[in-house]
């Protein structure tokens, strides 16, 4: 069997050195801290002699949330504390809920112990663990196993470790990692400062257990898929529980910036449904080649040409449109001269047409007159007027007149 003990200040400041003299024990559960800001008044010391010891390191917090907050606090509180020691736990980090914890928020809050309340505390703190890069389990008895857990809780978290008080017996009544089976003398286990928890790992368990690494020790957006619909509304519920603000599309998850802290709390619960994850940078736009770059300027050139070419046809065709119009305008001109030509010649035609009536109506009047001359000449004769009779001269003048014409 493989043997250990857990320890907290009650123990003397010789008790890991003892035990680990001792040679019976394997491992050592310290209580790091009580609370989310109380550390074990002896826990530099354990600290100190853990590191020379051989002993497997693990820890525990005596919790006294009374919300899902507190028991996120403890647990952040608890990590925080391990972490200004340079020795990673190789167990499990341990949630320790109890009589004095139900006692506590009784008196404090008047709050009452409800299976609701225990273990909504206990899920807290876990997955706060888990998500800092380390393995959760929980302490409790068959009392508190019974009334406030029952086996359906550990159903649902098969990853706790379960560190199960169960004294006086020969074997434990419930499945667990680890079986505390007595609590008195601790001699047999080379301790001198009286008694001391006595435990014993069931199974092939004591393995190394190195924390979770972050992708990163900066802000980082996470890319989390491909991943069917019903893990990323599980992971959705996950991230934006956290703060974190998150998109979806196409089975995968973009995440807003991501603390280091709670990368490894993303990841956990990836790792849990088989869903992968990475660092998700910014898309970049494809860097040209030096023939790209050359194409590409030929190309623009080709645009330039060509652009030239046809503001150069569009040009000309607006000289033609100037042209056409400048035609158009002769061409009116052109008809409306035409036509007053031709008014103009309608009207001399005509003219022409009544001078020549009026020239033809002289010349007939003309020869009507002669005729009349001769016959008064013939009558003047014939009555051998005298030349100087008046009315012979006004003829005689009329006559020369009607030549003259």
């Amino acid at each position: 069997m493989i043997y250990g003990n857990d320890i907290s200040h009650h123990q003397s400041e010789k008790a890991v050195r003892e035990i680990a003299a001792g040679g019976k024990s394997d491992f050592i559960i310290v209580r790091a801290t009580i609370g989310s800001y109380t550390v074990d008044k002896k826990l530099d010391i354990f600290e100190r002699d853990i590191k020379d010891s051989g002993l497997k390191n693990s820890y525990y917090c005596a919790s006294y949330s009374a919300s899902r907050e507190d028991a996120v606090a403890e647990a952040e509180f608890l990590v925080k504390t391990l972490e200004k020691f340079d020795n990673k736990p190789e167990l499990a980090v341990f949630f320790d809920w109890e009589y004095f914890s139900a006692n506590y928020i009784k008196e404090q809050f008047g709050i009452d112990t409800t299976p609701q309340l225990v273990q909504g505390v206990t899920e807290a703190f876990c997955e706060r663990i888990k998500a800092l890069g380390y393995t959760a389990g929980v302490y409790l008895n068959k009392d508190y196993w019974d009334r406030f857990y029952t086996d359906a809780f550990f159903r649902m978290h098969p990853d706790y470790k379960i560190w199960y008080a169960r004294p006086g017996y020969s074997k434990p009544d419930k499945p667990c990692d680890i079986w505390q089976y007595g609590s008195d003398n601790g001699a047999d286990f080379g301790y001198t400062g009286g008694d001391l928890d006595k435990n014993i790992l069931m199974g092939d368990y004591l393995v190394e257990i190195e924390p979770m690494k972050p992708l990163s020790d900066q802000l980082i957006r996470m890319k989390i898929g491909y991943a069917s619909a019903g893990d990323i509304k599980k992971l959705v519920m996950k991230i934006e529980g956290l703060g974190i603000a998150c998109e979806t599309a196409d089975g995968y998850i973009i995440t807003g910036p991501v603390s280091r802290g709670d990368q490894c709390y993303i990841m956990v619960d990836c790792n849990a449904l088989g869903v992968p994850y990475e660092i998700y940078t910014e898309p970049q736009p494809p860097q040209e080649c030096e023939s790209c770059k050359e194409l590409k300027a030929e190309m623009a050139q080709m645009e330039k040409n060509h652009e030239a070419a046809l503001i150069g046809c569009f040009e000309t065709i607006d000289g033609y449109v100037r042209d056409i119009h400048l035609l158009e305008g002769q061409k009116i001109q052109l008809q409306e001269k035409l036509t007053v030509a031709q008014n103009t010649a309608e009207i001399a035609r005509n003219q022409m047409m009544e001078d020549s009536a009026y020239i033809q109506r002289l010349k007939i009047e003309n020869g009507v007159l002669k005729e009349t001359i001769v016959s008064l000449q013939e009558k003047a004769e014939e009555t051998q007027l005298p030349k100087e009779n008046l009315l012979v001269r006004i003829f005689e003048k009329f006559v020369n007149w009607l030549k003259g014409v």
